[in-house]
């Protein structure tokens, strides 16, 4: 838990007080959603330093993996596709090769092409203008309200594809399907100081909370 909290303030820039707002909107997510805090700590270890390149918050990158997790169930495999999603979309083909990801369709092309594809199996801009990306959260939300008429088709899965790869496109996939979740637990997020907290008070007070701190004592 320790490294997890450790990892997340140095990958989003977040001070050592801000520690316990790390922890509050794991906890409550886990709570109200179908995975728990360990699970969002993991995957998000293995990704927000991709996450936080591609513009994302801290926010943003949980709710990403909330979306995607609740359909996957596999916190390792959902952080190493959000990282491999985030350096795809800017065409970083040389950190894929360092991952030994599937990186040969990035070698003779940029990430205007990537662009150019995205757009046109989409009609979704991956940029806010030509040198600024948008962030992998936003091309996804806006990705996702044209889903249900992409998926089935031939445009779909070569979205996929562009945008994850052969591996992870199933991934990909799971957070589109699944992306109501995503807004849901940004809202979720914006209510979730002191909650945790609140919880180990509740736990503190209970005759198993309490058995223990008599152990300990």
């Amino acid at each position: 838990a320790t490294q997890n909290i450790v990892a997340n303030l140095k990958a989003f820039k977040l001070n050592a007080d801000e520690a316990i707002s790390i922890v509050d909107k794991f906890n409550l997510v886990g709570n109200r959603y179908a995975l728990n805090s360990a699970d969002i700590g993991e995957g998000l270890k293995r990704s927000a330093s991709s996450l936080v390149a591609g513009g994302n918050s801290l926010d943003q990158a949980v709710a990403l993996f909330t979306a995607g997790e609740e359909i996957i169930q596999n916190p390792e495999k959902m952080g190493t596709a959000l990282n491999v999603l985030s350096l795809r979309i800017r065409g970083a083909s040389g950190e894929l090769k360092e991952m030994g990801e599937e990186f040969s369709d990035l070698e003779e092309i940029s990430f205007s092409k990537i662009r150019e594809d995205v757009k046109r199996l989409s009609g979704v801009d991956i940029m806010i203008d030509p040198t600024t990306f948008k962030s992998t959260y936003d091309i996804m939300r806006e990705i996702s309200y044209v889903w249900d008429d992409l998926k089935e088709s031939t445009a779909g899965a070569e979205l996929l594809e562009t945008l994850a790869g052969k591996n992870r496109a199933n991934v990909l996939a799971a957070i589109l399907s699944n992306f109501r979740t995503a807004e849901r637990s940004m809202i979720t997020m914006q209510n979730a100081e002191g909650t945790a907290y609140e919880e180990n008070q509740k736990k503190i007070e209970s005759i198993e909370g309490r058995v223990k701190s008599l152990k300990n004592s």
